[in-house]
């Protein structure tokens, strides 16, 4: 599992749309010079934010 940090929302939610049209994480990443953290292998289970655990669960792999 990979994530984006970002400390402003706006930003957040433009780099989501993104994503959603298309755009890989990689290149939203680095359009930001940002780095993907590698949060490892979780099992939904070990997700806290319930949100979170939903919406990467229901993800296309990849």
């Amino acid at each position: 599992m990979l994530q984006l940090r970002f400390n402003d929302p706006e930003d957040a939610k433009k780099a989501a749309d993104e994503i959603s049209s298309g755009d890989t994480l990689e290149e939203v990443a680095s359009e930001r010079n940002l780095s993907a953290v590698d949060l490892g292998l979780k099992s939904k289970a070990e997700i806290v934010d319930q949100n979170v655990a939903d919406a990467a669960f229901s993800a296309d792999e990849g």
